[in-house]
């Protein structure tokens, strides 16, 4: 079963936009993240449940 290109173009985009947009979260929280629990010295467990 073949899918006409046009549907299949869209398909493509949409998934190469949810994976850019999942990566830039990611790379933004990673960046954010990283020096607040640098700056503890702790383990991440413990810097997520001081969040709660």
């Amino acid at each position: 079963m073949m899918a006409d290109s046009s549907s299949f173009n869209s398909t493509i985009s949409e998934h190469l936009r949810a994976s850019t947009t999942s990566l830039i979260s990611s790379v933004i929280a990673f960046t954010f993240l990283k020096p607040a629990i640098a700056d503890k010295g702790t383990h991440p467990c413990s810097f997520i449940n001081d969040l709660r």
